[in-house]
């Protein structure tokens, strides 16, 4: 049954949706002109929409989503000059007919009061119009699944105009044809974005860093594009984004590992995740402590090691790992081997040794990861600057974390600091006995790095009672190892 709403004898408000209407919308909806309302979504409406809707200039409500219309959006649309929503998805709009008819007239921008713009699942062709910026008021914009761009540099060009945006909550633009290089300006969006969709076209580049900005991205679906390693691989930064509920970072051109520093533990409200394809390292066991994770697709990467087993991880419905050939563990519906078969034969009579011994070469790599990863594949160097026992935590699964970047420094070519410690005394940064004196650097942090390999195989600590003067964890170490001048000796008397 159909709604119509009258104001001092004028019709303001047709409700028609849902009706199983069908035939073309008559030309004579142009005399409505006092419409503020029009709803004719759900139905079987066809061919054109009629010049004539561009009459109802009080028309701030317009609603024609799934239905059968075709070709492109009159020009005459932009009279309508009070929309706030117009919802035209769904409708094979620009369908067999002239591009520039099927594309979205530049015109619009005439519209200066669109809240809602909604137009994805059509066959809309062209690009999309940097005009878009001019909207100030515009909430949500959906564009995806149709045939914008052509696969080129130029086609993002709208980004850079929707940076002026700040009520923007929504950007789908998914299942286009748009091409170039992911631009910066992403990063410069209303910080009230909630939803950030460009998956599935060919965007190329690197997702830049300060995409850390949008805090309150709650869905960011990057999958199916041809992104790839950017200045930190997957970019660290999201990390800060708490709010993120849907995570979709697969099929792109992403390699390497998870990132030490992209420590999502703290986005506990994420609900899907797909991280599939050409990722390394290990599985966070993190991911079995979200309470709403409802689905978690690690599929086809280069994963080693033992998959975690606790909490969501025991859902083989909710977790996929499945084309990762180094992967082990005990859970049967996963189809993993069993990890015997990866590790090597333990020694039945020294069991607590030899585990020892495995967890610390373990420990040892995760760590020299981390700082591979923050001296040399960052885009500027960072000195963490008090590597130590204390500063490294273990998870469930004995994976190794650094912490505490409280004293780290980016190593910038013209920074001030590093210039006044060139000028001054130098100094110890760190902790005693683990630091060395002067100014950051990465030689400082290698140099507590060899500490703590010392002291993770003698069980001293650089500060023991133990060592005093010239007697130093480096002499006590050194003396406990075999003279390497013995066997030269013996091989010149055997000559």
């Amino acid at each position: 049954m159909g709604y119509m709403w009258q104001q001092h004898k004028r019709v303001i408000g047709l409700e028609l949706g849902r009706l199983q209407l069908g035939g073309v919308i008559s030309p004579s909806i142009g005399n409505l002109s006092f419409l503020i309302s029009l709803d004719l979504s759900n139905n079987s409406f066809g061919g054109t929409i009629p010049q004539e809707v561009g009459k109802l200039f009080r028309l701030e409500y317009l609603y024609m989503s799934s239905n059968v219309l075709r070709r492109g959006m009159p020009t005459s649309l932009s009279n309508c000059s009070r929309l706030l929503d117009l919802y035209l998805y769904t409708n094979p709009l620009g369908g067999g007919v002239p591009s520039e008819l099927g594309s979205i007239p530049t015109t619009r921008a005439n519209i200066l009061t669109l809240q809602e713009l909604r137009m994805e699942f059509n066959s809309l062709t062209g690009s999309i119009p940097p005009s878009f910026g001019k909207q100030q008021n515009m909430q949500t914009l959906a564009l995806r699944a149709n045939y914008f761009g052509s696969y080129s540099d130029g086609d993002l060009r709208f980004f850079n105009a929707l940076s002026n945006g700040m009520h923007l909550l929504s950007l789908s633009v998914g299942s286009n044809r748009l091409g170039g290089d992911l631009p910066s300006s992403i990063a410069n969006m209303s910080t009230n974005l909630t939803e950030l969709s460009p998956g599935g076209n060919h965007i190329s580049g690197s997702v830049p860093r300060d995409i850390r900005n949008l805090i309150h991205l709650q869905t960011s679906q990057l999958y199916g594009n041809l992104l790839s390693e950017c200045p930190e691989k997957i970019p660290s930064s999201i990390g800060n984004i708490t709010q993120l509920v849907k995570l979709y970072l697969s099929n792109n051109s992403f390699e390497g590992v998870i990132p030490p520093s992209l420590d999502i533990r703290g986005l506990v409200g994420l609900k899907r995740v797909d991280l599939s394809n050409n990722i390394s390292g290990s599985i966070p066991g993190y991911f079995s402590s979200f309470p709403l994770l409802e689905y978690l697709n690690q599929s086809n990467n280069n994963f080693e090691g033992r998959v975690p087993t606790k909490a969501k991880f025991q859902n083989s419905s909710l977790v996929s790992v499945s084309g990762n050939n180094n992967l082990c563990g005990d859970i049967k519906d996963l189809k993993l081997k069993p990890c015997f078969e990866i590790a090597p034969p333990m020694d039945t009579e020294r069991p607590s040794l030899l585990k020892k011994v495995v967890i610390g070469l373990k420990i040892v790599i995760d760590v020299a990861s981390v700082l591979d990863y923050l001296h040399v594949q960052c885009l500027e160097p960072i000195a963490h600057c008090d590597l130590k026992p204390n500063n490294i935590l273990l998870d469930d699964d004995f994976i190794a974390h650094v912490s505490d970047f409280g004293l780290a420094r980016l190593l910038l070519k013209f920074d001030e600091e590093y210039i006044l410690n060139q000028l001054t005394s130098a100094g110890v940064r760190g902790t005693i006995g683990y630091a060395t004196p002067g100014k950051p650097s990465i030689h400082g942090d290698r140099c507590s790095f060899g500490v703590l390999l010392l002291e993770m195989f003698t069980g001293k600590r650089p500060t023991s009672e133990l060592f005093e003067g010239n007697y130093t964890l480096h002499s006590y170490t050194k003396s406990a190892l075999p003279d390497p001048t013995i066997g030269h000796r013996r091989q010149i008397n055997a000559s």
